[in-house]
C-alpha cells in the first residue's frame, strides 16, 4: 500500500539442498486514474468532444460502442444513430499501469426540416402557402419575409411587394436538437 522503493529477495533450493537467492529493487508508484470530461448528450450528426482529464498518463485510447477506436487523450466523434451509447477511456502510465472508465452518452434524435411552398397567386399582392413536411420534430418556427415568425403547421400569407424573398423553417426536437431549411419565392408586380 505504501509508495517507495523496496528490496525484494527470492530464494530457491534444489532437492540436494543447494540454495541460491536473487535480490532486486522494485519501485511502487502511484496508480493513474482515468478521468473523463462529462458529456450529457449530443444530437445525431453533431460532433461530441471526448476529453480525458487524467493527470500523469503517457497515453490514452478511446473505444466507442459503435466500434470506433481513437488514440490520444482527446477525440471528436459523430454518432450516426440515436440512443444510449458508451465511450470507454483507457489510460496508461509511463510504466504500464492501466485504468479505464466508461461514460454513457445519450445521442438525441435530430429532426429533418422540410416544407412545401405553394405560390397560390404570384402577382402582388402574392398569396403564399407554407406547409410543414418536417420529420422527427415536435416544434417548428417559420421566419417570414417581413421578419415575423409563426409556429403553425400551415401558414398562408400575402407578400405586398415584388421581388424574390426567403422563407426559413426551423424544426426542433425537444428544443435541444435543431434542423433548418430555407426556400425562396418570387412575387411579380
Amino acid at each position: 500500500d505504501s509508495l517507495g522503493t523496496y528490496l525484494v529477495t527470492g530464494e530457491a533450493r534444489t532437492t540436494a539442498g543447494c540454495r541460491t537467492s536473487v535480490s532486486t529493487e522494485i519501485q511502487v508508484q502511484p496508480g493513474r486514474e482515468a478521468l473523463v470530461a462529462t458529456v450529457d448528450s449530443v444530437c445525431v450528426g453533431e460532433p461530441v468532444l471526448l476529453k480525458s482529464q487524467s493527470i500523469g498518463v503517457s497515453s490514452c485510447a478511446w473505444v466507442l460502442s459503435d466500434g470506433t477506436r481513437y488514440t490520444g487523450c482527446s477525440a471528436e466523434h459523430i454518432f450516426a444513430e440515436a440512443g444510449l451509447k458508451r465511450s470507454r477511456l483507457i489510460v496508461t502510465s509511463s510504466i504500464g499501469c492501466r485504468d479505464s472508465i466508461d461514460q454513457p452518452i445519450f445521442v438525441r434524435t435530430t429532426p429533418i426540416a422540410g416544407f412545401d411552398l405553394d405560390v397560390i397567386a404570384s402577382c402582388t399582392p402574392a398569396l403564399i402557402r407554407l406547409t410543414n413536411q418536417s420529420q422527427l420534430e415536435n416544434s417548428i418556427s417559420w421566419t417570414l419575409p417581413d421578419g415575423s415568425s409563426n409556429a403553425a403547421e400551415e401558414v398562408v400569407f400575402t407578400q405586398p411587394e415584388a421581388g424574390t424573398f426567403p422563407v426559413r423553417l426551423l424544426a426542433s426536437r425537444d428544443d435541444i436538437c435543431f434542423a433548418e431549411t430555407t426556400r425562396e419565392f418570387t412575387a411579380f408586380a
